[in-house]
């Protein structure tokens, strides 16, 4: 029996599957999950979802793209972003962060690695009028984090981890938007509580101190990179060991990676001048004190202690300024003052 197809059963045709996808929770994540692999970037104002291979959904809201754009690298030197950290980024977005409400402004760069369900860097900048203005708002402890779910049920009933921001609050805080853009678990990976709140949280300090006491009053924008590592540090001669696959935070369930590491790379960089310092931070995300190591090292040997990290699936080398030799050279190297004595040859 043939059934001959009116234009009011197409229409009707139309509807229902309209219907079906409009009401059904299901339908909903796998159509817009295709959306993510096919498309080339996200807007924050969609309600759109990813999942990677370890069935993690993910709402973003941010601009996430396949490929670097120009919201990217306006937080980086030279517009130049770090390079040498995958040489296939088939699992890596490239995220131009932003707040709910603002469709315009961006407030700095994340480099997420869906295999791991963290990131592997972000990107921002102090700028030389915003260097004295750090602590005009402040953390209330209610601080919403944003966009991702299945990374809150991740930390619930966490004793040893926090949600450790990688571009700090703090550093940050020197207006209410600023300060929530990065309270975002694109933003975050698991850090060991005493490592997040302790020797680490000192060098957060020391770095804004710097911005607001040298880099600032020379007329200096402060240009960081905070990010993971796969290395470990051993001091018996100041090298690094790569230990993959990192461990994961709840294995059983909405699982995403412990770093290994921890570090942060800093260059002040004026208009007019030129560099004019850099240095570089990294630690092990250990629960032993004893072993956390943290110490600040030539920005040389930071970025061949990544590579070392990266090794069997990186590139040849890291750089993580291109666009500016300067802030490797060991004459431009700043000395954060006042900090606890390090463990590690530099």
């Amino acid at each position: 029996m043939k059934v001959k197809m009116t234009s009011l059963n197409i229409l009707n045709f139309v509807l229902i599957i309209l219907t079906f996808l409009t009401t059904n929770p299901q339908a909903k994540v796998i159509h817009k999950k295709k959306e993510l692999n096919v498309g080339e970037e996200v807007s924050k104002n969609d309600a759109t979802v990813d999942q990677d291979e370890n069935q993690l959904v993910r709402p973003r809201r941010s601009v996430v793209s396949k490929t670097i754009r120009d919201c990217y690298k306006k937080f980086v030197a030279g517009n130049q972003p770090p390079s040498g950290f995958r040489q296939d980024h088939t699992n890596i977005r490239y995220i131009c962060q932003q707040v709910p409400g603002d469709p315009v402004t961006y407030y700095y760069s994340t480099m997420f690695d869906l295999n791991y369900g963290i990131p592997v860097y972000s990107a921002y900048v102090v700028l030389q009028k915003q260097a004295s203005q750090f602590g005009k708002v402040h953390r209330t402890g209610r601080e919403e984090w944003r966009q991702e779910p299945a990374s809150d049920l991740t930390y619930i009933d966490e004793k040893i981890y926090d949600k450790g921001h990688l571009l700090p609050a703090m550093t940050y805080s020197f207006s209410e938007a600023y300060m929530l853009s990065t309270f975002t678990y694109t933003n975050a990976v698991p850090q060991i509580s005493g490592f997040n709140r302790g020797q680490w949280a000192q060098y957060e300090k020391r770095i804004r101190q710097y911005a607001t006491r040298e880099c600032s009053p020379n007329g200096g924008d402060l240009y960081l990179i905070t990010g993971i590592s796969e290395v470990s540090l051993h001091c018996d001669g100041g090298g690094a060991t790569q230990e993959i696959p990192m461990k994961v935070l709840k294995p059983s369930g909405d699982a995403i990676s412990i770093p290994r590491s921890m570090w942060t790379a800093g260059c002040c960089i004026a208009p007019s001048r030129g560099v004019l310092g850099a240095f570089a931070v990294i630690g092990n995300n250990l629960k032993d004190k004893k072993k956390v190591f943290i110490s600040q090292v030539k920005m040389t040997k930071l970025q061949d202690f990544l590579l070392i990290g990266v090794e069997g699936f990186g590139g040849t080398d890291i750089n993580l300024f291109p666009a500016n030799p300067g802030c490797s050279d060991p004459l431009k190297r700043v000395n954060l003052k006042s900090m606890p004595k390090e463990l590690c040859p530099t």
